[in-house]
């Protein structure tokens, strides 16, 4: 996601509502929450706490375990929230309805605010975990077969290479500084044993189908090798999510695509998904843009 990962596009949102109604002492970077308009604030702050979304997505366990001030490491909490509120037996995927409701819900709120800072901004992100969920929640739920997660273990091997923990902070730098992105780069090249895993490639056959992101590709190829890029998951993993979206409300979920395509029409969404896509990447340790 990082890197706001997989889950933590949910805590950031959950820290933007808690911070707007007072009740935590939450922080990450403030251009993330510069500006929200109060119809934007009070939509999330009822994402988070009184929709549906909130209950499957389990947003306040999210918001006392992922919330992280300066330069605290967010990997801990993140380890906590999927293990105990997201993957395995009886986490129940959120449905396509609840998805769609909540988009629905973001879009009538924070129609304008999508569009402030070229897409890097809170809501923003909240659009993009909405619309990208079974993937980052397959993804966030990889499991090797040391019963690890794979993208905490890849997050805490990209804390020891690089001496940096990963941050709110981290995070936004290394999306905004190319020197800081290129320090990335060669950590993780010098790095081949470490970060060239079965978790490394299964992170990546979920969270980029198709070789979406070709710069990523690119990289990943360079660093690892071309096997990266195969789309497969390898065998030695599993995901410990429990169904998905569809199969938790078959049929419903075209329908929130379409509503949520023309609500959001002359939105960058271009700038939300490379922003995302970004985010997910160094999540899994694959900070290579």
């Amino acid at each position: 996601m990082r890197a706001v990962s997989t889950t933590s596009l949910v805590a950031a949102a959950a820290v933007a509502a808690v911070t707007f109604t007072g009740t935590a002492q939450a922080q990450l970077d403030p251009s993330l929450v510069t500006g929200l308009s109060a119809g934007c604030a009070s939509g999330l702050v009822g994402l988070v706490t009184n929709s549906n979304i909130s209950s499957c997505l389990a947003l306040p366990s999210a918001v006392g375990a992922l919330t992280s001030a300066g330069n605290n490491s967010v990997v801990p909490g993140l380890q906590n929230y999927l293990s105990n509120s997201i993957c395995g037996s009886g986490k129940t995927a959120c449905t396509s309805t609840q998805l769609a409701a909540a988009n629905g819900t973001l879009l009538q709120s924070c129609g304008t605010d999508l569009r402030s800072n070229g897409g890097a901004n809170i809501p923003a992100l909240v659009y993009y975990f909405i619309n990208s969920y079974d993937k980052l929640r397959t993804a966030g739920c990889l499991q090797n077969s040391a019963g690890e997660l794979c993208l905490t273990k890849e997050m805490y091997a990209l804390q020891n290479t690089t001496q940096m923990p990963i941050s709110f902070t981290t995070i936004q730098g290394i999306l905004s500084n190319e020197t800081t992105q290129q320090q990335s780069l060669q950590a993780l090249a010098a790095n081949k044993t470490t970060f060239c895993s079965d978790c490394t490639h299964g992170l990546y056959a979920v969270l980029f189908p198709g070789n979406s992101n070709q710069r990523l590709a690119g990289a990943v190829n360079q660093t690892c090798n071309s096997t990266f890029l195969d789309g497969k998951v390898p065998a030695t993993l599993k995901s410990t999510a429990n169904g998905n979206s569809t199969s938790s409300a078959a049929g419903s979920s075209a329908s929130g695509k379409g509503s949520g395509n023309t609500a959001a029409a002359g939105f960058n969404a271009g700038a939300v998904a490379a922003l995302g896509s970004a985010l997910a990447a160094v999540a899994a340790g694959l900070a290579l843009l």
